[in-house]
This record gives C-alpha cells, structure tokens and sequence, in this order.
C-alpha cells in the first residue's frame, strides 16, 4: 500500500483537464481505506498528513481508483509488469454477468473494447466487473466488496448458471458423488444441496471445501511447469473438483495461456492434444453461458 499511495500522489501533478475529468469520477469512500492510507502515509517522510485539505483529496483520488482503475498488463525489457490506471470511457461501461463485449488492453496504455455479440444500434455496451468465468457466489461476493452492489441477472439467479455448474462441488455425503450447487437465497451465504441426494450442507462447510480447491490449484498454478499441470489437472483434481468448477476452469484457461506465448514445438502432440480439449471444455461453457470466447482466449484475462 505505501508504494501504491503515489498513483494517487501522481493525480495531483496531472494538468487541469485530467483532474476535473478525475474529480467527474465515481468514488466509493470507505474508511478501512482511509486508515490504510495514513498508515502507508507515515513510511514517507514530511507527508502532509495535518493537511486536512490534501488528506480529503486523496481519499477520493484513492476512492476514484478504487472504484474505476484497471489493473493492464505491460511488458518492458523483456519483463512483464502491472500498471495501474485510469481508461475514463472505458470504467464508464457498468457491469452485466454476461456481457456484449469484452477489453484488453495494449501494452498497457491502450484500452481495446470489442463487441462479444451483436449489439443493437442504441444498444448499451456492457463489460464485467469479474472474471467471466467465476461462479455466482463468488462474483457476487467480490461484486458487493469492491463495487457496493449486488447483481440479480438471469444468470445470478439461476444456480445452474445454465447448466456450466461454475460453483459446483462435490457431495460431502458418503457414498454420494453427486453436484454440490448453492441454494439462491439473496444471501452471500447460501446453503447448499446436492443434486442427486438432495442433502443440504451449511454454506461454512461448503465454504471451506472451496477455499481447499481454490488454494491447492492456485498454489499448483503458480508454482507448476505446463507439464506438471496438466497432469494435475487430468489425475488429480477428479479426486476432489468437479471439472466444472471455475478453479478448475481457470488452470485450464492458464495453461492455455502458457502453452500459447511460447514455441509449440517445444510441447509433445499429446500435450497439444490436452490444450485442444481445454479450450473446447471453456468453449463449450462460456457457449452454453451465452459468452463468446476470442480466438486469443481474451476472455482469460478479462
């Protein structure tokens, strides 16, 4: 946090048309953030924090990128870094679950908006505010976070998202392995049952059964070679993950993107063979979900 409080120091040095078009900008104030800010404040020295002016303009600019700001990938020197910034007419877009386009951006300084379907003349261009592919729960949990709100869509109130079953577990019951799927309840923490024998587990269980799929894969991800995960993703996670299940979905959708930046000669025809199967494993859910992937696989990075 202390070396991310001078992106907001740098508003400050921005000309006059760049701070109005800033103080025009959406600002979710909360106060756990203001106390984070004096306290990364205080590892600078001589930091007007008295300044009662400077201080209330800050937490908005922090307010104004927390709300709007998005986080663009950037090479330089052969490294691959995050820039933080703002992209004023793209943050404008509001969110929907699924939406009719999709962004990416450029080298970090360009922001690309691209239809994902038809859209009518007139017609609202939309983006998501999550990654597309997470579960209702857990967009719905980082959506009422970060941006206030809670989403009540089609597809937010459909506990089958259609048929993907993005949040679906396994069945905690003995002799059961059937899909384990939240009880839509308007509520951040559902109960959930199992489709096949109906058993109702409380959401504190269920809850913790996910954050084990979703380290145990993620730790895989960030340490594994490509090889090492597909081998995880086809003999172990059957064990304890549904292959539905957005955690699964998004190593699938990494090792795409992995076996996709280098040479293909330098992967085996049978690990060719395991990518083609991903990508028409995620095809057929953002399909069925009513997305539409690039060819690229932009959707991975949304």
């Amino acid at each position: 946090m202390s070396l991310r409080i001078l992106t907001a120091v740098r508003v400050f040095h921005l000309g006059k048309e760049q701070r109005h078009l800033v103080d025009a900008m959406q600002a979710n104030a909360e106060r756990a953030y203001r106390r984070e800010i004096i306290q990364a404040a205080q590892c600078f020295r001589n930091f007007p924090t008295t300044d009662r002016m400077f201080m209330d303009q800050l937490f908005r600019i922090v307010g104004v990128l927390n709300t709007n700001a998005f986080e663009a990938p950037c090479r330089s020197g052969g490294h691959e870094t995050l820039l933080r910034g703002l992209f004023p007419l793209t943050a404008i877009m509001n969110h929907e679950c699924t939406p009719n386009a999709s962004h990416y951006f450029e080298n970090g300084r360009l922001a690309v908006v691209r239809a994902a379907r038809d859209i009518p003349k007139g017609g609202e261009i939309t983006t998501t505010y999550t990654k597309i592919l997470w579960g209702n729960l857990t967009r719905n949990i980082f959506l009422k976070m970060t941006k206030h709100f809670a989403c009540d869509c089609v597809r937010c109130n459909d506990n089958t998202e259609n048929g993907t079953y993005l949040s679906a577990l396994f069945c905690r019951e003995q002799g059961c392995r059937g899909l384990v799927i939240p009880v839509q309840t308007r509520t951040l923490q559902p109960d959930w049952r199992c489709i096949t024998c109906e058993i109702v587990f409380p959401h504190a269980k269920m809850a913790k059964y996910q954050d084990f799929a979703l380290n145990t894969i993620n730790n895989r991800i960030n340490s594994c070679s490509v090889q090492d995960m597909i081998h995880f993703i086809n003999e172990l996670c059957p064990r304890f993950c549904p292959s539905s299940n957005y955690v699964l979905i998004e190593a699938k959708l990494n090792v795409i993107w992995r076996m996709t930046r280098f040479d293909h000669e330098e992967y085996t025809p049978e690990e060719m063979g395991h990518m083609d199967r991903y990508r028409e494993e995620v095809q057929l859910a953002t399909k069925i979900t009513g997305l539409r992937l690039t060819n690229k696989l932009k959707i991975a990075t949304m």
